[in-house]
């Protein structure tokens, strides 16, 4: 669980420079450095989609285990929407 915390706080204040080609991978620029609003929309969105869809496997398939296994910023995230049981 520090893993998945640790990725999401380095994902969502980094800074991305688009790549120069379609093929090759955005470089991290430097703190502070100017952000292009989509590439940092898409890390959120994805962040979000994971947090949400691992949620609902657990509270499906292993309810019982949901507090346990769900820890709190995973939970203000997924508090965020609106989801079916």
């Amino acid at each position: 669980m520090v893993i998945i915390q640790l990725f999401a706080e380095i994902f969502l204040n980094m800074a991305l420079a688009p790549s120069q080609t379609p093929h090759k991978k955005a470089k991290v620029l430097r703190p502070g450095a100017r952000r292009p609003a989509k590439d940092l929309c898409y890390a959120r969105f994805s962040i979000d989609s994971h947090f949400t869809r691992n949620y609902l496997y657990v509270k499906r398939n292993h309810p019982e285990k949901l507090a346990a296994h769900v820890p709190e910023y995973a939970e203000r995230i997924v508090g965020q929407y609106t989801l079916p049981d």
